[in-house]
């Protein structure tokens, strides 16, 4: 496609949106506001095998980290995560089975960490990456979460991030998530 998705933190708004572009015809859509006014910061955006776009982001009023998905022209928001201040810094990816994956920020116990909605059981899982107090992390993370096929064929999340001493570093997990 010819499709350029953008979530971001509108400011005058002060919730998160989402709007696309067609590339070479000028065509921009209208803003869709993703959730309620005073959440939304953090957005990460991700397309599922289908074209359709989610969202990650941090609801900053209630501590949260959410999770939207397009359904026409309405959003479906949940709540991924929601024990004390968590959902900074977030990258959403999907697997092969379109289940979505974030890793966030849990800022309450200064944690780096992955959620990976498991479909057979409805609900989220969290995986800890690392403490971001640790000297390996660090606190103001700027991450991308993807999934990369490892020698046996399964595809794995991994997380790319930048660690306090500058360098391009990278976690990922054993778990054959969702399975």
């Amino acid at each position: 496609d010819d499709i350029i998705h953008v979530a971001y933190f509108n400011y005058s708004a002060l919730s998160p949106q989402y709007t696309c572009y067609l590339l070479g015809s000028g065509l921009t859509q209208v803003p869709q506001q993703v959730d309620m006014p005073g959440t939304g910061m953090y957005t990460s955006i991700a397309l599922d095998s289908y074209g359709q776009p989610a969202v990650s982001y941090y609801d900053h009023i209630l501590g949260d980290l959410k999770f939207a998905t397009r359904n026409g022209q309405n959003w479906l928001t949940t709540a991924v995560a929601s024990n004390g201040d968590v959902g900074l810094h977030t990258s959403l990816a999907f697997d092969a089975e379109d289940n979505p994956c974030i890793t966030y920020v849990d800022s309450t116990r200064g944690l780096f960490e992955m959620a990976y909605y498991y479909p057979s059981e409805s609900t989220w899982d969290t995986l800890h990456l690392g403490d971001i107090h640790a000297e390996t992390i660090g606190s103001y993370l700027n991450t991308a979460v993807a999934f990369v096929p490892n020698p046996g064929g399964l595809s794995l999340p991994t997380c790319a991030y930048i660690g306090k001493s500058g360098l391009l570093k990278a976690i990922w997990t054993e778990e054959n998530l969702g399975q």
